[in-house]
């Protein structure tokens, strides 16, 4: 399986969120910033925008499984 969406950020940002799996079968998630990783202070303005858009994603990860998703984040 893989999933890919995009979402428009903030402070003319784009945030890509992929999920498919590796050569071995492992799940992998990525989350990839256009046009540039944002900076310390714009994380800061970001951070929500985010969020959100993560929350989105997985939910819509959670039905193509058929199951639940736990995010830690640290």
């Amino acid at each position: 399986m893989m999933l890919t969406r995009r979402y428009p950020m903030p402070l003319g940002f784009e945030l890509r969120f992929t999920l498919g799996t590796t050569d071995t079968g492992e799940a992998k998630f990525l989350a990839e910033w256009s046009p540039r990783l944002p900076g310390r202070f714009e994380h800061r303005k970001l951070i929500d925008a985010y969020r959100a858009a993560r929350h989105q994603f997985l939910e819509e990860v959670s039905e193509a499984i058929g199951g639940g998703v736990l995010v830690l984040e640290v």
